[in-house]
């Protein structure tokens, strides 16, 4: 039986997404599968007016290998998919090459994205650990060749360096030719006083740039550890707010970084915490369909939804949802939020 590795219920939605071209078609997810035995492949999974179809675009691989930290695909407007990664190793026609190398490993977060103006280069955005306890939020340039169908991926390109705790970002929309990617940094190379805090920057065609800070520890209630954020979400509102969320990921009861059953939620700069009590959060997700509300999988009930404007927690799914208590939580292109079963056996 095909079955997940409990770790990669953390990145198994990672995508590459592009704008939809035909009405059926909704979009198209590449996740990682580990096998037992430690073997793995990679999928892609089909979202249109019909069932959801999986098919496998890399055999298994040696037994051993194990699971990978992240896959995710690099996609045309006509949802032909030009190339694919899967942890280090990038795929394109029959062929594989390392794409970026890393001594000490990936954090299970990756997002592929076109750039902006081009329909040959794609950002691929990624935090990686160049010490045991340091990570760097990076990106790379991959230019795919439609004449020859090779992808060639540009050298590193560090966003921010050391220690930056989990390394979670949320990349939105383009829109005008440009989009955002926001993450949650811990501190910046020493620096003094340490620059804990949301921060925001400029993805265009001209690369990454203008990082500007959303709040920080020196301009609001929050404190280092509320800064530590083991999965981050971005939603736009209606009204046009700018809506960040994120969930705790580090256990040390000893220096009192102990809240992994909060979310923090910062709108238009404007902080809040909720404290669900409800175990420790796996993964959260902004419905879109709903004003205010957010999703989360909580470890001692299954998925709840919670109102950030009233603080109302509402356990209407958690009778059906005790099997998905420890997964993250996705939007897929058809619009339904999946998650992956405790037993890592089922998307649902």
């Amino acid at each position: 039986m095909k079955k997940i590795a409990n770790y990669l219920v953390m990145c198994l939605f990672i995508i590459g997404f592009s704008q939809f071209s035909y009405a059926q078609m909704y979009g198209k997810w590449v996740v990682p599968i580990a096998f037992d035995g430690g073997s793995s492949t990679a999928y892609q999974l089909i979202f249109s007016d019909t069932p959801i179809v999986c098919e496998q675009v890399i055999p298994p691989q040696p037994t051993g290998n194990g699971a990978s930290p992240f896959s995710a695909g690099g996609y045309n407007a006509n949802y032909d998919l030009n190339f694919y990664i899967v942890g280090d190793l990038l795929f394109f026609g029959n062929s594989n090459s390392t794409w970026t190398q890393t001594d000490y490993g990936f954090m299970p977060e990756c997002q592929i994205i076109q750039k902006p103006n081009s329909t040959n280069e794609y950002y691929v955005f990624y935090s990686v650990f160049v010490h045991h306890e340091d990570q760097d939020l990076c990106y790379n340039i991959i230019t795919f060749d439609e004449a020859s169908g090779i992808a060639t991926p540009s050298e590193r390109i560090v966003l921010r360096g050391y220690d930056i705790g989990f390394g979670s970002f949320a990349i939105t929309e383009e829109l005008n030719n440009q989009s955002y990617i926001y993450a949650v940094l811990t501190e910046q190379d020493g620096s003094v006083p340490p620059d804990h805090g949301l921060y925001r920057w400029t993805i265009s065609e001209f690369g990454v740039t203008d990082e500007t800070s959303i709040v920080t520890a020196n301009d609001s209630f929050l404190v280092e550890k509320d800064f530590d954020a083991y999965n981050l979400e971005y939603k736009k509102e209606i009204d046009g707010s700018d809506v960040i969320a994120w969930t705790h990921g580090i256990f040390n009861p000893y220096q009192g970084w102990d809240e992994l059953d909060e979310i923090v939620v910062v709108t238009d700069g404007d902080p809040q915490i909720f404290d669900l009590n409800l175990g420790r959060i796996g993964g959260i997700e902004f419905s879109t369909c709903e004003d205010n509300i957010i999703y989360a999988s909580c470890t001692n009930v299954g998925i709840v939804k919670l109102n950030y404007l009233t603080g109302v927690v509402n356990n209407l799914y958690t009778p059906a949802t005790p099997d998905y208590s420890r997964t993250f939580l996705q939007t897929a292109p058809d619009g339904h939020i999946y998650g992956v079963s405790n037993d890592g056996t089922h998307l649902g």
